[in-house]
């Protein structure tokens, strides 16, 4: 799901005043110089350690604070960041107020927090199962029916419009080798049924390679056909260049990896419970989800090697 594996890739918090990361403007160390500074009618660059004459903006230009021009405009900010700095002060002394019973931010119910939510570790142990049901169900589906792993040999193809002939046609890239499967995210998330939000969406994605070398991907919808010319119920225009698998030429049928299925995101979920609410999973349709799939759950069988 793009809300958890993308987590990392924002941008770190930058100050509102000097513009620089690793803060924000109730933590910046130039204010309360700065601010002294303009009390006593002088402009901040009189000091020779001023951050201004030492900070380069983007390509490495001077900081624009150094001409007279943008004078008025650092006073305001200035006179702002400090107010901001010294209401934050006047918070951290004042006695913290109660407004009411403590509530859990995940169901919203009084009596507890997260860390003892009911409701919040009912969810996770259901979306583990879930989540082990569907990598079961994609396996049996990917692998074991079509022999799409690592190794196998493809025929993709995409519906492209010919204008020579007036007419879309299919356009074979060639015998493709496919170099990776995202198995690592795989999840009820997967479950691509226009029921979820983009950012919790996590699309199986089929990477290959060419004979000549060149790099194609295929995305695989568990609710179509996974291999075969594209479906004519659904229009030219949704293909949008997308590549389909056509067939299977050489299947690469890899032994299914039980560690694999436990772990079935379980990180990637106990983070989402913590970041978001009940009442948020249910409106985007992932509490409906992990009902289904989990219903779908099969305790594995055990044998005389596993005991």
């Amino acid at each position: 799901m793009q809300v958890y594996d993308n987590k990392s890739t924002r941008s770190p918090n930058s100050c509102s005043y000097c513009r620089q990361p690793g803060h924000n403007v109730t933590k910046c160390p130039h204010v309360s110089g700065d601010y002294a500074s303009w009390q006593r009618m002088e402009v901040p660059l009189k000091d020779p350690d001023c951050w201004v004459l030492t900070t380069n903006t983007r390509y490495g230009r001077a900081h624009w604070f150094k001409h007279p021009r943008y004078w008025g405009e650092w006073y305001d900010m200035a006179m702002n960041a400090h107010a901001k700095q010294e209401a934050e002060k006047q918070k951290a002394q004042s006695p913290r107020k109660r407004t009411g019973p403590r509530k859990c931010g995940f169901c919203g119910e009084t009596g507890h927090t997260r860390r003892h939510c009911a409701e919040m570790l009912a969810f996770r142990q259901k979306a583990k199962r879930a989540n082990q049901a569907i990598r079961r169900y994609i396996y049996d589906l990917l692998v074991t029916e079509h022999g799409l792993d690592v190794g196998a040999l493809i025929e993709p193809v995409r519906k492209q419009y010919v204008y020579s002939a007036g007419e879309y046609k299919l356009i074979s890239h060639g015998i493709c080798t496919i170099t990776s499967i995202n198995w690592d995210k795989i999840s009820v998330t997967s479950d691509i049924n226009g029921s979820l939000d983009w950012e919790l969406e996590t699309p199986i994605i089929v990477d290959w390679i060419t004979p000549d070398g060149a790099r194609g991907k295929s995305k695989i919808n568990i609710n179509r056909e996974i291999v075969g010319p594209p479906d004519e119920r659904y229009s030219n225009h949704s293909y949008g260049g997308h590549s389909f698998i056509k067939q299977v030429i050489s299947p690469s049928p890899t032994p299914l990896d039980e560690e694999w299925v436990e772990n079935a995101r379980e990180d990637a979920f106990d983070w989402l419970s913590n970041k978001r609410n009940l009442e948020w999973l249910r409106n985007k349709n992932l509490i409906e989800l992990v009902d289904r799939w989990s219903a779908r759950y099969e305790e594995p069988e055990q044998n005389d090697e596993s005991r």
